[in-house]
């Protein structure tokens, strides 16, 4: 007859090989890297901006049933170290803009992503880069460096003529230097537009210079106040009726377009 001591012996074996093997995957777990998991903003470092056509053509379903189809359109190209993977969207605002048509540079790529847009109005101003993951708020990011549409890379004239590319809208200060006190600036718009000229003296403070109406396409000279370290084209919103205060161009009122800026004497 077999003892109780007998008996037990299987199950002591079959424990001790369980704690064991149980010991084993838990250390091979250990070993595993940890996916990375991170809920606060995202380090953007750069942008590229060009021009593209787009074949197939990008289909945008219409409100009223229908499609638009874009064969042409404008990639910002943003490059952060970091894009994580997450449930919401990383959908990027210039403003008050919001680009929502993303996907990666290329496949599995984590640090570069492609932002689309159709609206060459877009490209008539400056703005502030921001991304954030759907409406989460602690993934608010921003870019240092604004959205210049001067870095525009164009396709070549002839294929944009024999696309249908349109002309862009655009105001261009050419560079001061140092010791002139007049500034030329040459100018492209669909039709006759309000431009506000302000100007960063040496003090920092901000002087509203002169409001002109520009013709849809030309050039101006300008005189600048003595001191000017910094000089800036502005649009205001149509109607414009609040006298502007300005002591920072990052803290302009809602509606107001920075067409272009240029440092004096750089």
């Amino acid at each position: 007859m077999r003892s109780i001591r007998d008996l037990n012996r299987p199950l002591v074996t079959c424990g001790a090989t369980l704690i064991l093997v149980l010991g084993v995957s838990l250390g091979a777990l250990a070993k595993q890297e940890v996916p990375k998991v991170d809920y606060g903003p995202v380090a953007l470092e750069s942008y590229e901006l060009r021009e593209v056509l787009l074949d197939p053509p990008d289909r945008e379903p219409r409100e009223d049933g229908t499609v638009l189809l874009h064969r042409f359109g404008y990639q910002l190209v943003i490059h952060a170290d970091y894009f994580p993977s997450r449930a919401l969207d990383p959908w990027v605002y210039l403003d008050d803009i919001l680009i929502y048509r993303f996907q990666p540079c290329e496949q599995s790529c984590t640090n570069c992503m492609v932002y689309t847009f159709y609206d060459p109005k877009v490209l008539r101003s400056e703005h502030r880069v921001q991304l954030i993951y759907g409406d989460d708020e602690r993934t608010r990011s921003r870019m240092a460096a604004p959205f210049d549409p001067e870095r525009l890379e164009r396709l070549p004239e002839a294929v944009r003529r024999a696309n249908g590319l349109p002309e862009l809208e655009f105001l261009t200060i050419e560079p001061v230097k140092a010791g002139e006190h007049r500034l030329t600036a040459i100018y492209r718009f669909d039709s006759p537009t309000s431009v506000r000229w302000a100007f960063r003296l040496a003090d920092g403070s901000w002087q509203l210079g002169p409001q002109r109406s520009l013709e849809e396409r030309g050039r101006l000279d300008l005189d600048l106040p003595a001191g000017t370290k910094e000089v800036a084209a502005l649009r205001p919103p149509e109607p414009s009726s609040e006298a502007l205060k300005l002591t920072d161009l990052r803290l302009l009122p809602k509606g107001w377009e920075i067409i272009d800026h240029k440092p004096v004497g750089k």
